[in-house]
């Protein structure tokens, strides 16, 4: 083979992986991230009441709740926004939970704590609508990562979640409802007219539907990638293992030759390609997702490799 042709096509496929694999990362995460903290929960279900139940709920106002990153700044945090219930018990039912806030306290999504710069201790600026005064809201706690409190096709999604303390000038003079998460049977909650009732198990087949065609198209271009590079390395030894094997030489060492042959290629193609994609996405998003995606190239890769070295090779045996 020709060592330095063999390098150009490793470093020119191994940039294509990295590629794909960082732009889908990135398009995938907010939906990987919303996914864990399902999976995490307990809850069985979520519903809209008039009333708090008592346990895991949030009041939800009607008027247009925002907060900015400084005073001086136009644009509002893009926030599924809610506020805690004043004695309500928080479980680790849901994942995101956080222990009783104070009045000018929040805790963001890390997601909105990564985009913004701002930590535990940093704060946020937001207009109280009943009193018209600006507020600086300390950030008390920066939360696992995702998109919104409740999955539903009517989402529009947003960049994370702010969980605002109890303010009972908001409870006694603006309009809300209240998002509870519970396992009770729903027919204990029938006092509390319950609505818009959501499974979390609905919640998490959609976005799982929502990642299955990236994956998909992970899949199909590493699998591609893969059999190009082969193809492209098979058609530089084809010449050598035909006259050698016109000359006489033994079937099985040459087989070896050419299993040992690309299977080093490819292996070495695939590290490559596969590791520098991790380190990218780990730094910039998650390792999580990083993992996630390498796993999926890694078996998608090493099995077109195997059954495209396998097939080559006998066709070659035809020739």
């Amino acid at each position: 083979m020709n060592q330095r042709r063999t390098l150009c096509y490793m470093v020119f496929f191994s940039l294509v992986t990295i590629l794909i694999n960082f732009i889908i990362g990135i398009v995938i995460y907010p939906y990987l991230a919303q996914l864990k903290s399902l999976l995490n929960s307990k809850y069985e279900y979520s519903i809209i009441t008039k009333d708090a139940i008592g346990s895991d709920d949030y009041y939800k106002y009607d008027a247009g709740i925002c907060f900015t990153i400084a005073a001086d700044k136009d644009n509002s945090i893009n926030a599924d926004i809610v506020m805690q219930v004043n004695g309500t018990n928080y479980s680790d039912n849901v994942s995101w939970n956080v222990e009783e806030l104070g009045k000018y306290e929040v805790a963001i999504s890390e997601g909105i704590a990564n985009e913004n710069n701002l930590s535990v201790g940093d704060s946020i600026i937001s207009k109280h609508i009943v009193s018209s005064e600006v507020h600086n809201y300390s950030i008390a706690k920066v939360i696992p990562d995702q998109l919104v409190t409740r999955v539903t096709n009517a989402n529009a999604y947003n960049n994370g979640i702010i969980i605002m303390g109890y303010d009972e000038e908001y409870k006694d003079n603006i309009s809300y409802s209240v998002i509870a998460f519970t396992n009770e049977d729903i027919n204990a909650l029938t006092s509390y007219a319950p609505t818009k009732i959501v499974y979390r198990e609905d919640e998490i087949s959609s976005m799982l539907l929502k990642v299955l065609p990236y994956l998909l198209v992970i899949v199909l271009l590493s699998a591609l990638i893969s059999l190009i590079e082969l193809l492209l390395n098979r058609k530089e030894i084809k010449a050598n293992f035909i006259r050698l094997a016109t000359l006489g030489a033994n079937k099985k060492k040459l087989n070896k030759a050419y299993y040992k042959c690309l299977w080093s290629y490819g292996i070495a193609s695939i590290i490559v390609g596969v590791v520098i994609s991790y380190i990218a996405l780990s730094l910039v998003k998650s390792v999580i997702v990083a993992i996630f995606i390498a796993g999926i190239v890694i078996a998608s890769e090493v099995i077109t490799l195997s059954i495209s070295i396998f097939f080559t090779n006998k066709q070659l045996w035809r020739k």
